[in-house]
C-alpha cells in the first residue's frame, strides 16, 4: 500500500506549532519582566513603616548597623534594594556576636511594614585587655559592646593582665570559669565597695579586688564561691572590714585575713 504525505500540510502544521510556542515564550517573558518590575520597582513591595521594639539602652542606628551583616549582606538585597519586602528575612536571627541575646524580624505584607522584636544583653561588669580596650560583659561573661575605660564603685572594672585581644562574642574566660567569676562580681556589687584598680591573673585564675582604702580581696574562680562569698558578706556585717589591709578567699571554703 503507498501512503502519499501532504508535505504543503505538514509545513504548515509545523510553522502553526512554531507560532504557538514564539508566543508562549514571548507572553512569558513578557510576565516575567511584569513580575520584576513589580517587586524591583513597584511601591508595592517597598516598606512603609519600620520598628525595632525592646530597645532600651543601645540606640536604633546601633542595632541596625550590628544585625546588618546578617540582614542586608545577600544577592537578594544587592538586586532589590534595602528597602524591599523581599530583601528582609522573617524569623530568628542568628545573633552571635551581637549586643543582642534574641533578634526577631516579622513582616507585615498588608501593611508593607518591618518589626524587629529585640532582646538586650545587659551591662554587667567593663572587662580590658593588655592595650587597654575595654568591652561591656554580660552576665555571661561574654563580651559584646565597646566600653570606655573608667574606675570607680558604680561599674565593675577588671583589667586582665595576659588577654591581648577582646573578641566581641565570646567569653572573656574559660567557659567553665565564667558562673564562678559572674557570682563573684554579683556579690562585689551587693556589699556596696567603693572599689580601685581589680585585675585577673590569667594563669592563676585569680581575680584581685583592690578597694580605694588600699585593702585587697582575693578570689579564685575554679571553684563554685557561694562559701566564701558567705563568709566574706558574714564578715563585713561583723566590722565593716574596718582596718583589713587584705581578705584571702582563694582556698574554697576558707577566709583569711589581716
Amino acid at each position: 500500500m503507498t501512503v502519499y504525505v501532504d508535505h504543503r500540510q505538514t509545513r504548515k502544521k509545523n510553522f502553526y506549532y512554531r507560532l504557538k510556542i514564539y508566543f508562549i515564550l514571548f507572553f512569558t517573558y513578557l510576565l516575567i519582566i511584569g513580575v520584576l518590575y513589580l517587586i524591583i520597582y513597584s511601591p508595592i513591595f517597598q516598606i512603609k513603616s519600620f520598628e525595632i521594639l525592646g530597645r532600651n539602652q543601645f540606640s536604633e542606628k546601633f542595632i541596625l548597623n550590628s544585625l546588618e551583616p546578617m540582614l542586608l549582606h545577600n544577592k537578594i538585597s544587592s538586586i532589590l534594594g534595602e528597602n524591599n519586602m523581599f530583601t528582609w528575612p522573617s524569623g530568628n536571627l542568628n545573633i552571635k556576636n551581637t549586643p543582642l541575646i534574641k533578634a526577631t524580624v516579622e513582616k507585615g505584607w498588608f501593611k508593607r511594614s518591618i518589626k524587629i522584636v529585640i532582646e538586650e544583653r545587659k551591662r554587667f561588669a567593663v572587662w580590658c585587655d593588655i592595650k587597654n580596650n575595654c568591652y561591656w560583659i554580660d552576665q555571661e561573661a561574654r563580651a559584646f559592646e565597646e566600653a570606655p575605660e573608667t574606675e570607680g564603685s558604680i561599674i565593675m572594672l577588671i583589667y586582665d593582665d595576659q588577654l591581648e585581644n577582646i573578641t566581641v562574642g565570646q567569653k572573656v574566660i574559660e567557659e567553665r570559669f565564667a558562673p564562678n567569676l559572674v557570682k563573684i562580681l554579683k556579690e562585689l556589687a551587693n556589699l556596696n565597695l567603693s572599689l580601685g584598680r581589680n585585675t585577673y591573673e590569667r594563669n592563676s585564675t585569680e581575680l584581685t579586688i583592690k578597694t580605694l582604702s588600699g585593702m585587697r580581696i582575693l578570689f579564685s574562680v575554679r571553684f563554685d564561691p557561694d562559701l566564701n562569698l558567705a563568709s566574706l558578706k558574714s564578715l563585713q556585717e561583723k566590722n565593716n572590714f574596718n582596718g583589713m589591709q587584705y581578705i584571702d578567699l582563694r582556698v574554697e571554703n576558707r577566709l583569711f585575713y589581716k
